[in-house]
């Protein structure tokens, strides 16, 4: 993961500095902020495994859903929610 890091902040620092040019590079604006999402993402996902949300069965990282406990009413309300943040 670190690697990854890395790798990303390195393709950063290799493009021209802005500061020297008089022109808006549109392409670097992108690149770092794809990058530094990216970054993000990878610490995200790291700190939520290593806490005590995340379940190692069946696979690492899982988090714990269950339809009978919640029932219909929360599993939409689920759904919504999560279409409602994420589409936008």
């Amino acid at each position: 993961m670190e690697y990854c890091v890395f790798m990303a902040i390195l393709l950063i620092w290799s493009y021209p500095n802005q500061m020297f040019l008089n022109t808006s590079l549109e392409a670097y604006e992108d690149s770092t902020t794809f990058g530094f999402a990216i970054i993000g993402n990878i610490y995200g996902a790291n700190t939520f495994v290593n806490s005590s949300i995340a379940l190692d069965y069946p696979y690492p990282a899982t988090t714990y859903y269950d339809f009978e406990y919640l029932g219909l009413s929360k599993t939409i309300a689920r759904y919504v929610i999560g279409i409602i943040f994420f589409s936008s």
